[in-house]
């Protein structure tokens, strides 16, 4: 627990969970071809990508800036809301800008949700696949950040209470679950075989 938000790290399909919000990191242009994107996408249906794309054009000149987030409703999957984030491309970018972009990612991932009046969400390991991000780096500045967003709304009513990092590869869940122990002092790695949450 961070104050009153529970943090907890799966191995699982995100697109199963029965979360508020799901995040879905893609590029600028919101090209889910591949990755976590692509899953959200093709459970999800030809609502979310169309309404994705919609929101993009009308509002954003169909471009999202480094780390912007947006949201869209669900479609065929389980959860309320998708929140669409533009990740950072390590390659590209480098460590340092890199570090920054996901920062901004993950926070505006987090605040998207609390405008929606959520009180669950669910993320991947943002940029930390076909993007390039190194897993460890990726999970100390999302940790880092959430510890942020919570302690910084301490004094506010929050809506968020349940936070979790659902990944479907062993070494993503196994570098989260061993960086929340050593940031937050406790193991919490769910059911390997549960498939989803309730």
């Amino acid at each position: 627990m961070l104050g009153r938000v529970k943090l907890s790290v799966y191995k699982g399909d995100i697109t199963n969970e029965h979360t508020d919000v799901i995040v879905s990191p893609s590029d600028n242009h919101l090209n889910h071809s591949e990755g976590v994107a692509k899953s959200i996408f093709d459970k999800g249906g030809k609502e979310v990508e169309d309404a994705s794309r919609d929101v993009i054009r009308r509002k954003h000149g169909g471009f999202l800036k480094d780390g912007e987030a947006i949201w869209t409703k669900p479609g065929n999957l389980s959860c309320k809301y998708v929140v669409h984030v533009a990740a950072p491309i390590w390659n590209t970018l480098g460590p340092k800008k890199s570090r920054e972009i996901l920062h901004r990612a993950c926070l505006n991932s987090l605040l998207e949700a609390e405008k929606r009046k959520a009180t669950s969400i669910a993320l991947p390991a943002i940029g930390s696949g076909s993007l390039g991000m190194p897993k460890d780096i990726c999970a100390e500045v999302m940790f880092d950040t959430v510890r942020e967003f919570v302690e910084q709304r301490i004094a506010q009513k929050k809506t968020i209470t349940d936070i979790r990092f659902v990944n479907n590869d062993d070494h993503s869940v196994q570098v989260l679950s061993k960086k929340l122990e050593i940031l937050f002092g406790y193991y919490s790695l769910g059911d390997f075989s549960r498939g989803g949450s309730t």
